[in-house]
C-alpha cells in the first residue's frame, strides 16, 4: 500500500509539474537577452516582440555584427509544421517555435523554454534540427546589460 501511494504520488505531482510550465510572451518582451556561453568575442542576443524572434551575433574582431528576425509563437505541444496562424496569437506554452530562413528554404525551429525569472531564461535550444549534427543543448541567457 505504502508503495501504491509513493508510486501515485509521483506520477501526480510529474503531471501537475508538466502542467504548470507555462510561460508567455509577455515574460520574454521588455529586454534582451544575452547568451551566457557564447564566446566571450562572439556575443549572442535574442529579444522578443509579439510575433518576430530578433537574434543579433556580435563579430568583435571584425567589427561586424548580424542581425536576423523571424516569426514565432509560444504553445502547449511541441507541432510537426509551423503554423501561421498563432504568430502574434499563440502567446503562452513552453515550446517557442520559431520559423527560421526565407521562403523556398525554411526551417521549423521547436525549442523548449525550461524556465524564465527576473534576470534569465533558460532554453533548450535545437541545433540543425533537421540536417546533419542536429543536437539539442540548453541554452542559458541572462538580461542583457541596457
Amino acid at each position: 500500500m505504502k508503495k501504491f501511494i509513493f508510486i501515485m504520488t509521483v506520477i501526480l505531482s510529474t503531471t501537475l509539474q508538466g502542467m504548470a510550465q507555462s510561460f508567455t510572451t509577455e515574460q520574454l518582451k521588455g529586454c534582451k537577452w544575452l547568451d551566457d556561453e557564447t564566446r566571450k568575442d562572439l556575443p549572442y542576443t535574442i529579444w522578443f516582440s509579439d510575433s518576430t524572434c530578433f537574434s543579433k551575433t556580435d563579430y568583435l574582431p571584425i567589427n561586424k555584427s548580424l542581425t536576423a528576425q523571424y516569426p514565432y509563437y509560444l504553445t502547449t505541444k511541441a507541432p510537426k509544421q509551423f503554423e501561421h496562424s498563432k504568430v502574434g496569437k499563440e502567446k503562452r506554452g513552453k515550446y517557442l517555435v520559431i520559423l527560421l530562413g526565407k521562403p523556398g528554404f525554411q526551417q521549423l525551429l521547436v525549442n523548449e523554454i525550461i524556465g524564465i525569472s527576473e534576470d534569465r531564461l533558460i532554453i533548450k535550444w535545437n541545433l540543425f534540427p533537421s540536417g546533419i549534427g542536429a543536437c539539442t543543448i540548453t541554452r542559458t541567457f541572462k538580461k542583457a546589460e541596457k
